[in-house]
């Protein structure tokens, strides 16, 4: 598409950018590579000026390097973790404008100059792991998994075949097959993936419960078939409406479920819904049980919720993308009773298990199904004839090709601390300790607010 004058001087007015590029005229690789040979940056006397090649050199480089991990380490690991800091140096969104330099220039920048765009960056910038943040469902600054994120980073690895990712590949099952084993999964049996947040989680499951109630939809889409029904408690996370639409399921077949006083899931409305579907000629293919809604923190009756999925024959999904945290402690997890009944299961380990973000799980009970309902068998990559065991060539199982690894921060703190330790370690955060005891009361208030509100005594 053509820039228009007008459209260009806006990216202009935004970037910094000089308008001396015309963007209708071509080079030819020749006089392409003559721009390159001659256009490179300009040394400022006694200053280190950045380069164009990405690639690490250790005399250009290795001093920068170092010299950013120590104002890293310095401000935004110990600074930004101490009481004495602030969670935060707030400031208009205009007035940051002002003050941080966000320009991209044509010219390249020195080394200094990047130094202090770090510092700025970490003084501007809400340090989630403060001991006092607690606006999210996240928090804290594992020291095992920022070296695990870091490691992540410097190999820049990406997850589809075992011949491009073999240490990771085999992590995942590793990882995902504990995880499962915590649920209650015979012996870990399943399946699972790693997932681009707990949001994408939920429409992966969607997507994997409707392939299982008509595989055929996988190859001739949605035409003619039965409207399906899915239900869901009115305190769900948005992103089960949402992935509900970007389906094709259709936000208006999420039947919202009613909760009571302490914010569960209502039993018998969840069946009168249930039988509406039913006299409306519609399908009840699904629930999903929410352990840890996002405001009130509460935990769905999954034992209840498995009787009922059971008895209409429905696809149970759990998404215990904040709540699944609590199945390593001995004290809490109780609350998850019934949770080994779930086709399904979301768990964030980036929330309560204070996992670096982002790192979010899909587990389900169901061997084989994600391939099932999202290969593609790209023959190109995905050939069956490779020379090792090409069961760990996971990435069709994906809708995505290329991925991050979120495992190997995950793994790293768990081997660092043991399983032992694991069943208790987060539970001995302070910064967790005050968040859950903050959630806890901000919900109960809430609960009572609610409750008041509704029996019409606002005075």
């Amino acid at each position: 598409m053509k820039l228009t004058g007008e459209l260009w001087s806006s990216i202009h007015s935004f970037s910094c950018l000089p308008i001396t590029a015309n963007y209708d005229a071509g080079v030819s690789s020749e006089e392409d590579e003559n721009i390159f040979k001659n256009d490179k940056p300009k040394k400022i006397p006694g200053k280190k000026t950045a380069t164009y090649e990405s690639i690490p050199e250790k005399e250009h480089h290795e001093k920068f390097l170092r010299e950013c991990l120590e104002i890293i380490l310095k401000d935004a690991v110990f600074q930004g973790t101490s009481r004495e800091s602030k969670v935060l140096e707030w400031h208009d969104p205009n007035e940051l404008f002002k003050i941080f330099d966000f320009c991209l220039r044509e010219t390249a920048s020195t080394h200094d100059d990047l130094k202090k765009l770090v510092k700025d960056t970490i003084r501007y910038s809400v340090k989630t792991g403060h001991p006092y943040f607690v606006n999210q469902l996240y928090c804290s600054l594992d020291p095992y998994g920022l070296v695990g994120q870091w490691l992540t980073d410097a190999l820049n690895p990406s997850v589809y075949t075992y011949e491009v990712s073999p240490v990771f590949s085999l992590m995942e099952e590793i990882v995902l097959k504990e995880m499962r084993t915590l649920l209650g999964f015979p012996a870990g049996k399943g399946d699972g993936i790693f997932c681009p947040g707990g949001s994408m989680s939920n429409g992966y499951a969607i997507s994997c419960a409707r392939h299982k109630f008509n595989p055929s939809i996988k190859e001739n889409g949605l035409h003619g078939l039965p409207r399906l029904v899915l239900y869901t408690s009115e305190d769900a996370h948005y992103s089960v409406k949402k992935l509900a639409s970007f389906i094709g399921l259709g936000s208006n077949n999420v039947y919202p479920i009613k909760t009571d006083g302490r914010g569960r899931m209502c039993m018998q409305h969840l069946k009168e819904q249930i039988e509406k579907t039913l006299s409306e000629d519609a399908i009840p293919f699904m629930v999903s049980a929410t352990a840890g809604t996002t405001v009130f923190g509460a935990f769905d009756p999954l034992e209840a919720i498995a009787d009922i999925c059971q008895e209409y024959k429905m696809w149970m999904h759990v998404d215990a993308a904040w709540g699944g945290g609590v199945l390593m402690s001995r004290k809490y997890r109780h609350l998850l009773q019934g949770i080994h009944r779930a086709d399904s299961v979301v768990w964030n380990p980036h929330k309560l298990l204070t996992v670096p973000q982002q790192c979010s799980t899909l587990l389900l009970r169901h061997e084989g199904l994600l391939s099932e309902a999202n290969s593609s068998n790209a023959a190109y990559l995905f050939q069956k004839d490779k020379f090792y065991n090409t069961q760990y060539d996971t990435g069709d199982k994906h809708v995505q090709c290329g991925r991050r690894v979120d495992v190997l921060k995950f793994w790293f703190m768990w081997k660092a601390k043991g399983n032992a330790t694991a069943l208790r370690w987060f539970w001995r955060t302070p910064s967790l300790q005050i968040f859950v005891s903050g959630m806890c009361l901000l919900a109960f208030a809430m609960l009572k607010m609610i409750q008041i509100i509704k029996s019409g005594c606002t005075k």
